[in-house]
């Protein structure tokens, strides 16, 4: 038997496997590396945080990424030498953290290596049903098992496209794995790159369970920043506090095709992109400061968001709001969803996931542990499209 496969079915069959979940998300930010120890599968899992860190990209590769990221017309030599290049950093990055934390490479069962989203494609964006779900990450899994000896699963979305689904969002597994609440119904809310939320329904099944996209979380307010405040991202929301939400410009935004598409859905950044923004602000036809558009743009996450959320939630009983993402960070935003739900309503709690920052890093690390060591069709029932009941990750190995 190859050494390899020898070595995958002895991690599938220990009790405890750690495990290395990879988040790089469509903010740009950086890697986020998530230490994980994974106590069996499917509905019995258990999964413990034991080491987090965040490596933020240098603005000279946030740039080399940005020149192919949601672009219809990217280069194509340039994408595959990125492929390339991203897998060898993410290695060099584990190498140094797992050093840094004095963990031996040997002792790490798994990576579980999300990669980094260029274009994500539904067919719903085309608003036909001749064209194909697609979505694209680079990172190369094999560079990252060869650099690191590791055994290495990645390219976790195409396996959702070919069951049928848009390949996003992916959280519900984990959502609904760790999260149930057989008294509460329970919003999972990520505000990333793009926001989205699990809804889990009070004791609700996995074919009960909803997740959906809801339109941009910080990558449009992220590009706005970078382009007019040369800085990478707006800091607690302090340049939208200082500026005060156009009317018009929101209208205009409100009526992106994506809000007129059926929920559960998924988007990205190539709908939501500076393209886009430019053109509505031609539409308005009047000149908005640039701290009134970052007000814009904040407010209208949140509101995109929160009218999401109100087509699932049940009124009358009790709601958890557990947010995690980079969005937490922004005060501004999460003001705006606060002031909604502190004002209006009284039977809504909002709270804070104690992981917040690794929370998708640990996702991938769970998905990961469930294609090794679990069984799918137990553990989830039959889904659906949006959900389907599969393994996720190719497995990639060290040599």
């Amino acid at each position: 038997m190859n050494r390899n496969i020898e070595r995958l079915a002895q991690i599938a069959t220990k009790e405890k496997r750690l495990i290395l979940g990879l988040m790089s998300g469509t903010s740009l930010d950086g890697l986020d590396l998530a230490l994980c120890e994974c106590d069996g599968s499917g509905l019995q899992t258990k999964i413990s945080l034991l080491q987090f860190k965040t490596v933020a990209y240098h603005d000279a590769f946030r740039k080399k990424i940005r020149a192919v990221f949601a672009q219809k017309d990217a280069p194509l030599e340039m994408v595959c030498q990125l492929n390339t290049l991203l897998g060898i950093m993410h290695a060099q990055i584990i190498n140094s953290t797992l050093r840094e934390w004095q963990y031996e490479n040997k002792a790490v069962d798994l990576i579980a290596s999300h990669g980094q989203t260029i274009f994500h494609s539904p067919q719903a964006s085309y608003g036909k049903n001749d064209e194909m779900n697609s979505t694209l990450q680079i990172g190369d899994g094999d560079q990252i098992a060869f650099h690191t000896g590791i055994i290495t699963l990645s390219d976790f979305r195409q396996k959702h496209v070919a069951a049928g689904g848009e390949g996003a969002p992916l959280s519900v597994y984990g959502d609904f794995l760790l999260y149930s609440d057989s008294q509460e119904e329970v919003f999972m809310v990520n505000i990333g790159g793009i926001s989205n939320f699990t809804y889990l329904p009070a004791g609700a099944s996995f074919e009960k369970v909803i997740t959906t996209d809801t339109g941009p979380g910080n990558t449009l307010m992220n590009e706005w920043c970078e382009l007019k405040f040369s800085q990478p991202f707006d800091e607690a929301g302090q340049i939208a506090a200082q500026g005060t939400a156009n009317p018009h410009l929101l209208n205009l935004m409100n009526e992106n095709t994506f809000f007129q598409t059926a929920l559960p859905a998924s988007t990205g950044p190539e709908t939501f992109s500076l393209n886009w923004l430019f053109k509505c602000l031609e539409a308005t036809a009047s000149s908005i400061s640039n701290e009134d558009i970052m007000a814009t743009l904040n407010l209208f996450t949140a509101e995109t968001l929160i009218k999401a959320i109100e087509i699932f939630r049940r009124k009358e009983t009790n709601t958890k709001l557990i947010f995690s993402g980079g969005g937490i960070h922004n005060h501004t935003l999460m003001q705006h969803i606060s002031n909604v739900y502190t004002t209006l309503e009284k039977n809504v709690v909002i709270q804070y996931l104690d992981e917040a920052d690794a929370k998708e890093a640990m996702l991938f690390a769970m998905l990961a542990n469930e294609a090794v060591a679990g069984h799918p069709n137990e553990s989830f029932g039959n889904g659906s499209k949006a959900s389907p009941a599969v393994s996720f990750g190719k497995i990639c190995m060290p040599g």
